[in-house]
């Protein structure tokens, strides 16, 4: 990826995706 020019809408979409994940992980502890 380049890293030289900082793009607003990819680092939303990179948090978003995070955002995700981590959501996934929490229900899935919670089922556990």
């Amino acid at each position: 990826m380049i890293a030289k020019l900082p793009d607003p809408t990819a680092g939303t979409n990179l948090l978003m995706k995070n955002i995700m994940i981590l959501r996934k992980v929490l229900l899935l502890s919670c089922c556990l």
